[in-house]
């Protein structure tokens, strides 16, 4: 059980990382973005996140998935579970 809540907390870390980088930091310069702390975010943690997303090898997985994704040939449908007790 606590191997599986941890699994589940990392996996919603990683959205929440996911989420504060597409929202708050593509598409900006370096500068700007560190100037500008999102909401709910400590500016060290910050500051950090923009740090490693800078670097090259960050950068070079990043592109790697652009173009992985590019190759999808097949849509996203998302669907909806109904709980019935």
């Amino acid at each position: 059980m606590d191997k599986e809540m941890l699994q589940h907390m990392t996996s919603m870390h990683k959205g929440w990382r996911g989420m504060l980088k597409s929202k708050h930091y593509k598409g900006k310069t370096s500068e700007d973005v560190v100037k500008f702390v999102p909401p709910g975010v400590d500016p060290s943690d910050w500051r950090t996140m923009c740090e490693k997303w800078n670097t090259r090898e960050e950068q070079d997985i990043a592109e790697r998935n652009k173009q992985n994704n590019a190759h999808r040939n097949m849509t996203y449908r998302q669907g909806k579970c109904i709980y019935i007790n």
